[in-house]
Protein backbone atom coordinates (compact mmCIF):
# COMPACT_ATOMS: atom_id res chain seq x y z
CA UNK A 1 0.00 0.00 0.00
CA UNK A 2 1.26 3.17 -0.96
CA UNK A 3 0.52 6.87 -0.47
CA UNK A 4 1.30 10.42 -0.83
CA UNK A 5 -0.40 11.84 2.18
CA UNK A 6 2.04 13.15 4.74
CA UNK A 7 3.01 11.43 7.72
CA UNK A 8 0.71 8.09 6.21
CA UNK A 9 2.01 5.10 5.17
CA UNK A 10 4.43 4.40 2.24
CA UNK A 11 4.16 0.70 2.42
CA UNK A 12 2.83 -2.14 4.22
CA UNK A 13 3.35 -5.16 4.45
CA UNK A 14 2.20 -8.52 6.35
CA UNK A 15 4.37 -9.95 8.78
CA UNK A 16 6.53 -13.20 8.31
CA UNK A 17 5.22 -14.18 11.49
CA UNK A 18 3.08 -12.90 14.43
CA UNK A 19 1.67 -13.43 18.10
CA UNK A 20 -0.75 -11.67 20.53
CA UNK A 21 1.16 -11.26 24.00
CA UNK A 22 -0.72 -13.22 25.93
CA UNK A 23 -2.34 -10.91 28.48
CA UNK A 24 -3.63 -9.20 25.64
CA UNK A 25 -4.95 -12.47 23.58
CA UNK A 26 -8.47 -11.75 24.82
CA UNK A 27 -8.53 -8.58 23.83
CA UNK A 28 -7.29 -8.97 20.12
CA UNK A 29 -8.32 -10.93 17.32
CA UNK A 30 -5.59 -13.33 16.48
CA UNK A 31 -6.25 -13.56 12.73
CA UNK A 32 -6.72 -9.49 11.98
CA UNK A 33 -4.98 -7.87 15.27
CA UNK A 34 -7.60 -5.68 15.86
CA UNK A 35 -8.73 -4.58 19.23
CA UNK A 36 -12.39 -5.50 20.63
CA UNK A 37 -14.36 -4.04 23.44
CA UNK A 38 -16.57 -6.75 23.30
CA UNK A 39 -15.64 -10.65 24.18
CA UNK A 40 -13.63 -12.29 21.36
CA UNK A 41 -14.49 -15.87 19.89
CA UNK A 42 -12.01 -18.10 22.13
CA UNK A 43 -10.29 -20.85 20.76
CA UNK A 44 -12.43 -24.02 22.42
CA UNK A 45 -9.15 -26.44 21.84
CA UNK A 46 -6.43 -24.34 22.80
CA UNK A 47 -8.20 -21.71 25.02
CA UNK A 48 -5.74 -19.23 24.61
CA UNK A 49 -6.23 -17.90 20.88
CA UNK A 50 -9.29 -15.13 20.57
CA UNK A 51 -11.27 -14.41 16.81
CA UNK A 52 -12.95 -11.35 15.84
CA UNK A 53 -15.01 -14.25 14.30
CA UNK A 54 -15.48 -17.51 12.18
CA UNK A 55 -14.46 -15.79 9.23
CA UNK A 56 -11.16 -14.83 10.95
CA UNK A 57 -10.63 -17.98 12.82
CA UNK A 58 -10.97 -19.93 9.62
CA UNK A 59 -8.57 -17.45 7.74
CA UNK A 60 -6.27 -18.21 11.06
CA UNK A 61 -6.11 -21.98 10.77
CA UNK A 62 -3.38 -22.97 8.56
CA UNK A 63 -0.85 -20.92 10.92
CA UNK A 64 -3.00 -21.82 13.97
CA UNK A 65 -3.19 -25.64 13.52
CA UNK A 66 -0.30 -26.77 14.79
CA UNK A 67 0.23 -23.91 17.48
CA UNK A 68 -3.31 -25.09 18.46
CA UNK A 69 -2.08 -28.78 18.66
CA UNK A 70 0.92 -27.24 20.96
CA UNK A 71 -0.71 -24.89 23.34
CA UNK A 72 -3.44 -27.72 23.63
CA UNK A 73 -0.70 -29.97 24.46
CA UNK A 74 0.76 -28.03 26.97
CA UNK A 75 -1.93 -26.16 28.76
CA UNK A 76 -2.70 -24.91 31.38
CA UNK A 77 0.92 -23.19 30.72
CA UNK A 78 1.24 -20.61 28.36
CA UNK A 79 4.51 -20.53 26.86
CA UNK A 80 6.43 -17.22 26.63
CA UNK A 81 5.39 -15.13 23.11
CA UNK A 82 8.89 -15.48 21.97
CA UNK A 83 8.56 -19.19 22.03
CA UNK A 84 5.08 -19.09 20.45
CA UNK A 85 6.41 -16.61 17.38
CA UNK A 86 9.56 -18.83 17.20
CA UNK A 87 7.33 -21.96 17.09
CA UNK A 88 5.01 -20.47 14.07
CA UNK A 89 8.50 -19.77 12.37
CA UNK A 90 9.35 -23.24 12.84
CA UNK A 91 6.14 -24.42 11.20
CA UNK A 92 6.13 -22.37 8.62
CA UNK A 93 9.92 -23.37 7.83
CA UNK A 94 8.84 -26.67 7.87
CA UNK A 95 5.27 -26.00 5.95
CA UNK A 96 7.11 -23.99 3.05
CA UNK A 97 10.96 -25.18 2.88
CA UNK A 98 13.26 -22.90 1.40
CA UNK A 99 12.87 -24.46 -2.03
CA UNK A 100 9.49 -22.73 -2.52
CA UNK A 101 9.52 -20.38 -4.66
CA UNK A 102 9.32 -16.88 -2.51
CA UNK A 103 6.02 -15.31 -1.51
CA UNK A 104 5.34 -11.88 -3.17
CA UNK A 105 6.93 -9.53 -0.82
CA UNK A 106 8.57 -5.91 -0.88
CA UNK A 107 12.40 -6.11 -2.76
CA UNK A 108 11.41 -10.39 -2.95
CA UNK A 109 12.70 -10.59 0.50
CA UNK A 110 12.91 -14.14 1.73
CA UNK A 111 13.52 -15.57 5.36
CA UNK A 112 16.30 -16.69 4.07
CA UNK A 113 17.28 -13.39 3.51
CA UNK A 114 17.22 -12.16 6.99
CA UNK A 115 20.56 -11.49 9.49
CA UNK A 116 21.94 -14.21 11.21
CA UNK A 117 22.49 -13.17 15.15
CA UNK A 118 24.48 -16.66 15.94
CA UNK A 119 27.88 -14.73 16.39
CA UNK A 120 25.95 -12.11 18.95
CA UNK A 121 24.00 -14.73 20.69
CA UNK A 122 27.46 -17.17 21.30
CA UNK A 123 29.56 -14.35 22.59
CA UNK A 124 27.48 -12.91 25.11
CA UNK A 125 26.88 -15.29 28.06
CA UNK A 126 22.97 -13.63 28.82
CA UNK A 127 22.17 -14.15 25.49
CA UNK A 128 23.54 -17.60 25.29
CA UNK A 129 21.66 -18.99 28.46
CA UNK A 130 18.39 -17.20 27.56
CA UNK A 131 18.60 -18.90 23.95
CA UNK A 132 19.49 -22.26 25.86
CA UNK A 133 16.05 -21.73 28.36
CA UNK A 134 14.21 -20.97 25.03
CA UNK A 135 15.07 -23.75 23.30
CA UNK A 136 14.20 -26.14 26.77
CA UNK A 137 10.86 -24.27 26.11
CA UNK A 138 10.39 -24.49 23.07
CA UNK A 139 11.35 -28.46 22.82
CA UNK A 140 8.42 -28.97 25.24
CA UNK A 141 5.91 -26.81 23.30
CA UNK A 142 6.62 -27.95 19.91
CA UNK A 143 8.27 -31.53 20.19
CA UNK A 144 11.46 -32.51 19.87
CA UNK A 145 11.06 -33.74 16.50
CA UNK A 146 10.28 -30.13 14.89
CA UNK A 147 13.34 -28.85 16.03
Amino acid sequence: MTTTQRSGSMLEEWPYAYVVNSDKAANYCAFCLKKSEASLQRCSRCRLTHFCNEACQRAAWTEHRDECTSLANVRPRIPTALARLMARIIFKRRDHPSTDPPPTTFNNRRFEDLMNHRKEITEDPERSEHFVALCHVLREYVGIDQL
